[in-house]
């Protein structure tokens, strides 16, 4: 991997107020109670998962991507997110502000993968949303916002991700604007740590690239593998509301640094001292320069792509809602268990969706077509309700047919 030289920032949405209901208890925090509570693992979650919070990190994500494209180059951004589900979330976020926007995760068909690559590097996507993508094909230099919709626990994943806007657009131009990068996310992350860890690893080390490139896909919870807990459509830590106000920035590796680093690694050369030391000299005394900002103010969302995401969100949601509700039933998704019962399908996972939309459907006799925006936002939230109902309903028809 070729040596780079380019200028970075990172911000972190700073909510001066943050609302949310957790085990049960609905309680206001303050911004030093927030940076105080991301050390828990079940809040940065919560933030995550949170679309009040989403929001407003594509928001800002969107401001830096704009900032970036007054040069004329199409500057395209990145985001990881916790979950396949969790990314679609966030593509329909992007798509509802007209970017256009897609997701890659690693079970995804190669066709489609190479669908999405394709259009990512002919410049026909504004945004791409990753899950498990890490490792491999995302050398794509107009890569220049990433977004980060996830805790990372440790640095190999958390470089691996950063990585992708590690790219010079200009070559030998440092200080050119298409050579800065930005990464956003969310204070109550909690990834401080990793930006420290960041900072210091060598960044023309070929081997360092190697050993982190190669990362691996996590596997899925054991406790959900097992039937043990089960999966939700919502999560249990809900944020209710947010007041995001200002951005905590930091920059590093700046245009700056990189004119002083080489200059004092040809006073060390000359004094027959080790040039390597430079970077070192250089971060120590730069320190943890923080510098606080205006958020960015919401970007428009245009109702009738809203409208649009929202139908296609609950169709993909009632396909994970089915394969939740087989699970349930302890069912093989091409069994014909539940078409025996007369259920009007081919297998078992198709007359898992037939049950879903018909629960839907007795709520909201109407044609989808003639739907609002708020009952489709209440027809995906009501999700884990309707998948109550027919557990339980079709436990019982399951269990009398075996008699």
């Amino acid at each position: 991997m070729s040596h780079f030289e380019i200028r970075n920032s990172i911000l972190g949405q700073a909510p001066s107020e943050l609302t949310f209901t957790a085990r049960g208890e609905t309680k206001t925090y303050t911004l030093d109670e927030v940076l105080k509570l991301k050390e828990n693992d079940w809040f940065s979650r919560g933030i995550a998962l949170s679309n009040i919070c989403n929001e407003s990190i594509v928001d800002n994500s969107l401001e830096k991507l704009e900032e970036l494209r007054e040069t004329g180059t199409n500057h395209q951004l990145i985001a990881v997110a916790c979950s396949v589900d969790h990314a679609k979330t966030i593509r329909s976020m992007y798509s509802a502000r007209d970017y256009k926007a897609d997701v890659i995760y690693s079970q995804m068909q190669n066709d489609k993968q190479e669908d999405v690559m394709r259009r990512l590097k002919s410049g026909e996507l504004d945004c791409i949303v990753q899950v498990q993508m890490l490792g491999e094909g995302f050398d794509h230099q107009k890569l220049s916002v990433a977004a980060i919709f996830r805790p990372f626990r440790t640095l190999a994943p958390y470089i691996q991700f950063v990585g992708r806007i590690l790219r010079v657009v200009v070559q030998n131009n440092p200080s050119h604007p298409d050579n800065y990068g930005h990464i956003v996310t969310h204070s109550g992350m909690n990834l401080d740590q990793r930006l420290k860890e960041f900072k210091l690893f060598e960044r023309d080390d070929q081997k360092f690239w190697d050993d982190v490139i190669g990362g691996k896909a996590p596997e899925i919870p054991r406790d959900i593998k097992s039937g043990e807990r089960r999966m939700l459509n919502r999560e249990s830590v809900i944020v209710k509301n947010q007041i995001v106000d200002s951005l905590i920035g930091e920059e590093f590796t700046t245009v700056d640094d990189e004119d002083l680093i080489r200059d004092l690694e040809e006073k060390l050369e000359l004094l027959g001292l080790d040039p390597s030391a430079a970077k070192e000299l250089v971060l120590e005394q730069k320190g943890n320069e923080k510098t606080i900002t205006a958020a960015a103010a919401p970007f428009q969302i245009q109702p009738q792509k809203e409208w649009e995401e929202l139908k296609k969100r609950l169709s993909e949601k009632v396909n994970r809602s089915a394969n939740m509700l087989l699970n349930r039933l302890n069912l093989n998704r091409g069994g014909r268990n539940l078409v025996n019962t007369g259920i009007p399908a081919n297998n078992n996972f198709t007359a898992c969706i037939v049950l879903i939309n018909k629960e839907i459907k007795k709520k909201y006799p109407k044609n989808r077509q003639e739907w609002t925006i708020e009952e489709f936002e209440t027809a995906i939230s009501n999700l884990d309700s309707v998948l109550h109902t027919i557990t339980k309903q079709y436990k019982k028809v399951l269990n009398d047919k075996e008699r």
